[in-house]
């Protein structure tokens, strides 16, 4: 990837957006936006180590011919489930998401167990970004 066209689009431009989801996930859907970068040095280590506790496979890779890693910094993100009336929608700012995950409640989980009132509040005034 460090002379694919996607690495030197990343490069140039490093927001990315992504949709996760959709009408085969039951109207579920996340939406994230962020922005990419390349890490090196000892933070390139941390984070290789911690992808390959998930994917042991990925040391073997590592001698791949190109292979660039890189990261997603999370700017916005939003998980909407349209199957309920009215539907849950709850999106995050950065600093906000990373308030929350430092609390042993993932946000996602709160949907899921029934929404939260700011949730729901959320949700019954169509708030968007």
């Amino acid at each position: 990837m460090d002379e694919s066209r996607k690495g030197e689009n990343l490069r140039r431009n490093p927001r990315i957006a992504l949709v996760i989801g959709g009408t085969a996930a039951g109207e579920r859907t996340v939406q994230y936006e962020g922005l990419a970068d390349e890490p090196t040095g000892a933070e390139l280590e941390r984070l290789r180590e911690l992808y390959f506790e998930s994917f042991p496979d990925g040391r073997e890779r590592q001698s791949w011919p190109g292979i660039t890693y890189i990261r997603a910094r999370l700017t916005w993100i939003r998980y909407s489930d349209f199957s309920p009336d009215p539907p849950a929608i709850i999106e995050f700012e950065r600093a906000e998401l990373g308030a929350r995950l430092t609390q042993r409640t993932h946000p996602a989980c709160e949907t899921l167990r029934g929404r939260s009132k700011r949730c729901a509040a959320r949700s019954r005034a169509g708030l968007r970004r």
